[in-house]
């Protein structure tokens, strides 16, 4: 067994712009970045929205470094009542999102994923 270490850890947090829910429950709206070779961190707060952990998707071919690539994870809205998949550029997570599309039907939250190229 191996280890590799990561410069560049995701996880989903809770920011004070979440306004109270009813009933209260543990949820998260922000996805956080932690640079840990500087420990500094940026983030992408979702407001009121619900999100769920992040799954890092390498870019096409390969990166350039590290953070090349896109983070998925699906947010939840609870005044919509609508599930989206929410795509961050990992290398800039507080930018606008590269892609947010609607799903179907409600995804529950703590889903967990990975992503996994074919071939």
């Amino acid at each position: 067994m191996t280890a590799n270490s990561a410069r560049y850890v995701y996880m989903p947090t809770l920011t004070s712009s979440l306004k109270e829910l009813s009933p209260p429950s543990a949820v998260f709206n922000t996805v956080l970045k932690v640079d840990t070779e500087t420990g500094r961190y940026t983030r992408h707060d979702l407001g009121n929205q619900i999100v769920g952990e992040a799954a890092f998707v390498p870019k096409p071919g390969g990166g350039t470094t590290e953070d090349d690539g896109y983070l998925a994870a699906f947010t939840y809205d609870p005044v919509e009542r609508r599930s989206n998949l929410l795509l961050l550029d990992a290398r800039r997570i507080e930018e606008p999102p590269v892609a947010v599309i609607e799903m179907p039907q409600r995804v529950p939250q703590g889903l967990h994923g990975n992503w996994v190229a074919r071939g």
